[in-house]
């Protein structure tokens, strides 16, 4: 999949947003290479875009809001 990078070079866009309903939140990040289904998928693929030092802000699903921010410490790690 293409990514459209319009936010390359815009100092302010440093942000991003994981939905998800696990109990272990903010431990990791987890952006398959692949869905379930062995797709790729665009939110995952999407991710692989954050940087080190960008914000990332964790919506909990059974929460219904975002309930906590991190900064991303290390480079993604393929699984």
């Amino acid at each position: 999949m293409a990514v459209n990078r319009w936010w390359q070079g815009l100092q302010d866009e440093v942000y991003w947003l994981e939905v998800t309903d696990r109990e272990d939140l903010g431990v990791d990040l987890r952006a398959p290479l692949a869905d379930d289904a062995g797709a790729n998928n665009w939110r995952y693929t999407l991710f692989q875009e954050a940087r080190l030092g960008e914000i990332v802000f964790h919506y909990h699903k059974a929460d219904n809001a975002i309930v906590a921010a991190s900064v991303g410490k290390r480079p993604a790690i393929p699984s």
